[in-house]
C-alpha cells in the first residue's frame, strides 16, 4: 500500500469517526483497507473495454470511467461482500441513486448491474449480456459514464461486482 493510500484511508476513517459513524467495513481496519483497494485499474479497464466493444458493435457511444461512480460502485460491492448478499439495496437501505449522490455525482440517468461469483471481467460481462435487464443497462444509448466496483471478501466468499451507468444532469 502506498503512503498516499494509507493517508487517504486514515482520513476516511477519521472523518467517519468524527461524524459519529463507523466507516464502511470499519469493524476491522484491515478488511476496510483491503476492500477499498480491491478493484485494480486493470480490472476496471478490462470491463470498460468489454462493455464498450459491445456498445460500439451496436453503434452506441463509448462510455468513460467516472471516479465518483467508481467509488459508489466499490462501496456497494464491498457492502455486498461483507453481507454475503447480492442486492441493489445497500445494508443501510441505500439505492444506486443514493450512493452516486453521496459521492457527489448528480445523475439525470442512472442504472446498476450487480453480480456475484464471477472470477473475471470476461465472465461477468458475458453473464450480464446474457440477461435481458442487465444487457439493457449496458446498451443504454443515453449512458455516458461507467463506474465499476469489485470486492472479493477475505473470508473466501464469492467476488461481488457492481456496474453503475449514468449521465450527469
Amino acid at each position: 500500500m502506498t503512503r498516499r493510500t494509507t493517508h487517504i484511508l486514515a482520513g476516511v476513517i477519521a472523518l467517519a469517526a468524527s461524524l459519529g459513524q463507523s466507516a464502511p467495513g470499519a469493524t476491522a481496519q484491515t478488511s476496510f483497507q483491503t476492500c477499498l483497494t480491491t478493484t485494480p485499474v486493470k480490472v476496471r479497464q478490462n470491463v470498460l473495454k468489454l462493455v464498450n466493444a459491445r456498445r460500439e458493435a451496436r453503434g452506441l457511444p463509448s462510455l468513460s470511467l467516472q471516479p465518483k461512480l467508481n467509488r459508489a460502485a466499490q462501496t456497494h460491492s464491498c457492502d455486498m461482500g461483507r453481507a454475503s448478499a447480492l442486492s441493489h439495496t445497500g445494508t443501510d437501505g441505500s439505492n444506486v441513486m443514493d450512493r452516486a449522490q453521496r459521492e457527489g455525482y448528480r445523475p439525470c440517468l442512472i442504472a446498476e448491474n450487480v453480480a456475484a461469483g464471477h472470477q473475471s471481467a470476461r465472465d461477468v460481462v458475458r453473464s450480464w449480456m446474457q440477461s435481458p435487464p442487465h444487457r439493457q443497462n449496458i446498451l443504454r444509448p443515453d449512458a455516458r459514464h461507467l463506474g465499476l466496483g469489485f470486492a472479493s471478501p477475505q473470508n473466501g466468499g464469492s467476488p461481488h461486482w457492481t456496474q453503475v451507468f449514468a449521465r450527469p444532469c
